[in-house]
């Protein structure tokens, strides 16, 4: 069995600055990611949602450029989807390779796959086992769901994480949260070309912000002609149609996209899913970030 100072799980933002620094202590470290390093971020969050908007803005400046003087010949133009995507996903291996690129120069072990914990506190991934003076869980997050009737196996139900690897532009988009992701997705797919419909639960978009920030944004996705409704709830989906409680009147769309939010992904407590504290779905820690069982 393969020893070392510190096993970290979860090669994101959390996982992989931990490495580094315990690496930069003269510790002997091994991380552990099941995808590729950079974590949600990088991946499928911050990074590739962003330069979806900049190709956005791109069209809002052809759109409005003759407000700035600018006379073009036409502000006709076609939308390479693909092209779109081979951007990003130019940009995304950019910075994952950066952070690839960090970890080797730091003498960091990297091992792909899927790393879970034992009862006897030691780590598994793909059938080796390492064990370790310190543990360090960065398990990071996972699309969040919900028990909706009809969402389960649906083709045409998406999450944040399958949208942003279309290849097609849908004629109508369904978003079922108002949060920032959705926000953030029917912005960019209004400008895409797409008829976009957000349904939020509450009275405002984006709930968890202050209040003039939410009438802000709405006023702005609704000039860009993005169609929301407010203290929506879904009832139920059949295929494309989604239908609401104490309304007869469904939403119909090519593709419905699920973004209600992400949660934690706990998958990698492994053997000790039942013994170190969890509360909400959560892991419990100290003011040190120490879990209740020692060395993790």
């Amino acid at each position: 069995m393969e020893k070392y100072d510190a096993a970290v799980i979860g090669g994101g933002p959390a996982g992989y600055v931990a490495a580094i620094k315990v690496a930069q202590m003269n510790g002997r470290v091994v991380l552990f990611e099941k995808d590729t390093v950079g974590g949600t971020c990088l991946n499928r969050g911050c990074i590739p949602t962003k330069t979806y908007l900049k190709t956005a803005e791109y069209i809002h400046h052809i759109r409005s450029a003759e407000q700035r003087g600018i006379q073009l010949a036409s502000s006709d133009f076609t939308l390479d989807m693909e092209a779109v995507l081979a951007g990003k996903n130019q940009v995304v291996k950019t910075l994952t390779s950066g952070v690839a690129g960090l970890l080797s120069s730091n003498r960091v072990v990297t091992v792909k796959g899927m790393a879970s914990l034992t009862p006897e506190r030691t780590v598994v991934c793909e059938g080796v086992e390492y064990d370790a003076k310190n543990i360090i869980i960065c398990g990071g997050s996972k699309v969040g769901t919900l028990p909706i009737p009809g969402m389960e196996d649906n083709p045409e139900v998406i999450t944040s994480d399958g949208i942003l690897d279309m290849t097609v532009i849908p004629k109508r988009l369904a978003v079922i949260g108002g949060g920032v992701i959705g926000c953030e997705m029917a912005t960019v797919f209004a400008a895409f070309g797409s008829e976009v419909t957000i349904i939020e639960l509450t009275d405002r978009l984006v709930p968890a912000m202050d209040a003039e920030i939410s009438d802000s944004l709405k006023k702005s996705l609704e000039r860009q002609g993005v169609r929301v409704l407010l203290s929506h709830k879904v009832a139920r989906i059949d295929g494309t149609l989604v239908f609401f409680e104490g309304e007869e009147n469904p939403v119909e769309a090519d593709k419905i996209l699920l973004s209600i939010g992400r949660v934690a992904d706990l998958e990698c407590l492994g053997g000790l899913k039942d013994t170190i504290d969890v509360e909400h779905g959560y892991v419990k820690a100290d003011r040190f970030m120490r879990t209740n069982v020692p060395g993790i």
